[in-house]
């Protein structure tokens, strides 16, 4: 398994774990509580390590707007009524098909739908790949993955 792969699901159980502890803001005194603890029991090394903190700071840093786009695009579906892992994995690849100019949206999007197989149920990964690839559909043809600093 490629090291990009184990980051991104240590992303998605230390989002998932600050969202249980502390609601869905994600509050950084959580995110950093799960980082440390992470640390301690993974002793990742410094790439995945740099990935896994931008990954979760990054999606954390812009909750509200991954959720406003999860909203929109998920149809009959409202964000409160998704399972915490659903939104984190949908979180994650969105920040990545936004913000990560490195990581083409094909792998964002298959990434995701494997973490949803794994985490969650087939029914999600359908789900995950309907949501992302209708916001990627709707970007502006050949618009490539940006990053932004904010």
């Amino acid at each position: 398994m490629s090291k990009r792969r184990q980051a991104r699901r240590a992303a998605v159980q230390l989002l998932y774990q600050a969202e249980i502890w502390g609601g869905p803001a994600l509050p950084l005194e959580d995110v950093n509580s799960c980082l440390e603890s992470w640390e301690r029991d993974s002793s990742p090394d410094d790439g995945m390590r740099t990935f896994v903190i931008e990954a979760v700071y990054g999606v954390s840093e812009r909750v509200d707007e991954l959720d406003g786009m999860i909203a929109e695009y998920a149809q009959d579906w409202t964000i409160d009524r998704m399972p915490v892992i659903d939104k984190n994995i949908l979180r994650l690849a969105l920040r990545e098909l936004l913000y990560c100019s490195d990581i083409p949206w094909q792998v964002s999007i298959n990434e995701a739908v494997e973490l949803a197989k794994r985490y969650s149920t087939p029914e999600c990964a359908s789900f995950v790949n309907g949501v992302l690839s209708a916001v990627q559909a709707d970007r502006p043809s050949g618009e490539s993955n940006e990053e932004r600093d904010d």
